[in-house]
């Protein structure tokens, strides 16, 4: 199912986005959120937890990132960027990934996608071992309690399941709207809605 508006949610109900995608909508423009797409990978009564899955971090690989935790990579050759997962506690690592590739550590959402945050992952990747497909992340984005609730009441997120094509397959440039298209919708439709306001 596809939460393109609140409708679809019983905000009076306990229920749980981990595994879902926030889509931003034209009303979040500015700021570290605009026309992001995040993958939320804890959602309870406290609040949530995501990770941004179409911002790069600049000047940063996958071999730097290697190398600066003494992980040898004579013989890998992926330069993938890293992504920026959000503003908190940017030196935090997090690996999104497939779930043809399993730790006793790994968080598994949805029975899709799954979460390792341990060096292991990157011992793997490193050797040609790891998840057919995946996106290494610093930093993550947060909600205090209720708050993101309000956020999607309030027009500022569009919620989707979670799919590989917008998480692993698209370009950066094109997931923003990749996701809006895998939620029957596009860029166009706002821009005529904003212009008859």
């Amino acid at each position: 199912m596809i939460y393109h508006n609140t409708k679809y949610v019983d905000f009076s109900k306990p229920f749980s986005l981990a595994g879902k995608l926030l889509v931003a909508t034209p009303h979040m423009q500015e700021g570290d959120f605009s026309k992001t797409v995040v993958y939320i990978f804890q959602h309870n009564s406290e609040g949530a937890t995501g990770v941004i899955v179409n911002r790069v971090l600049n000047g940063l690989t996958l071999k730097d990132i290697l190398q600066q935790v003494d992980i040898m990579t004579n013989h890998f050759s992926d330069d993938n960027d890293i992504l920026y997962g959000g503003p908190m506690d940017i030196r935090k690592g997090v690996v999104l990934h497939t779930l043809d590739y399993k730790l006793p550590t790994t968080d598994c959402l949805e029975n899709y996608h799954g979460v390792t945050t341990t060096l292991d992952i990157l011992k793997d990747l490193a050797k040609g071992d790891g998840p057919n497909k995946y996106c290494v992340v610093l930093g993550y984005s947060s909600w205090s309690k209720k708050q993101l609730e309000e956020e999607i009441i309030q027009g500022f997120w569009f919620v989707s399941e979670s799919t590989d094509n917008v998480i692993f397959d698209l370009h950066l440039d094109e997931k923003w709207n990749g996701a809006l298209v895998h939620c029957g919708l596009t860029e166009n439709l706002f821009s005529l809605e904003l212009g008859h306001a």
